[in-house]
């Protein structure tokens, strides 16, 4: 039997429910090409790009004939970021063949697998984990009194998965489209384009954001609106923790 690596999440660290009036922005991310140099050294596939007290989301990218032995992980859910093929074998249970498709979201309870890129693609996901934490009160209080973006019914929304831990949001906005006004849940927000934002918050002035693909930062509580002002489509990706 081949041995079994077991992969968990690191140690959840950072405070999110700091609900600063003025800002409902958290900078304290990385981007994929700020943690690539150290990834690639330790040998690694596998970058984290987010991580807090509720939520942990890392970027794999398995390259074209590479092999991950048998490991198991916690309960999590993938978003694919393109188009690959894996051949996928879970223990105790013949080997299949997987395609997806850039946009695809699944979940994976925590069972033992292997996988072997076996396409002519690398095969690039987000895996995103869910902590135990509750959420704060002033949190769920919040959602039962407001739509967030991500729950009401907008034409630039496009609902991508959720069951009970998380809520998967994809949003674009062509060149001068606009967010209207709303209220902000906690969440992450994950870059799926370079784009140029003017970030209205509660206070009323807008400010000039620009975000590059792969960036991913959190929101605490806050009222906002968007529009996007630059020459290229704004898409983001909503990973919301319930």
């Amino acid at each position: 039997m081949k041995p079994i690596l077991k992969i968990g999440a690191a140690a959840l660290l950072l405070t999110a429910c700091n609900t600063t009036p003025n800002s409902d922005i958290n900078h304290n991310s990385k981007t994929k090409d700020q943690t690539s140099q150290h990834v690639n050294e330790a040998g690694d596939i596998s970058t984290t790009l987010f991580e807090n007290d509720f939520l942990q989301v890392k970027r794999v990218d398995v390259p074209v004939g590479h092999f991950v032995p048998m490991h198991s992980g916690h309960a999590r859910v993938i978003y694919s970021l393109g188009d690959y093929t894996l051949e996928w074998t879970e223990e105790g249970q013949p080997t299949a063949i997987k395609h997806w498709s850039a946009g695809e979201t699944h979940s994976h309870g925590d069972i033992a697998h292997q996988l072997t890129n076996i396409g002519d693609t690398a095969a690039s996901y987000l895996i995103i984990e869910r902590s135990k934490k509750p959420l704060p009160a002033q949190a769920s209080g919040l959602v039962s009194a407001h739509k967030d973006v991500s729950q009401a019914e907008h034409e630039h929304n496009t609902p991508v998965f959720e069951d009970d831990k998380v809520r998967l949001v994809r949003v674009r906005l062509n060149p001068g489209e606009s967010l209207p006004p709303h209220t902000g849940v906690l969440r992450a927000i994950y870059s799926l384009g370079d784009y140029q934002l003017a970030w209205t918050e509660a206070d009323g002035s807008p400010k000039l954001r620009q975000w590059q693909s792969g960036d991913t930062h959190w929101h605490n509580l806050g009222q906002h609106s968007a529009k996007n002002t630059g020459d290229t489509v704004a898409e983001w990706l909503i990973i919301e923790p319930k």
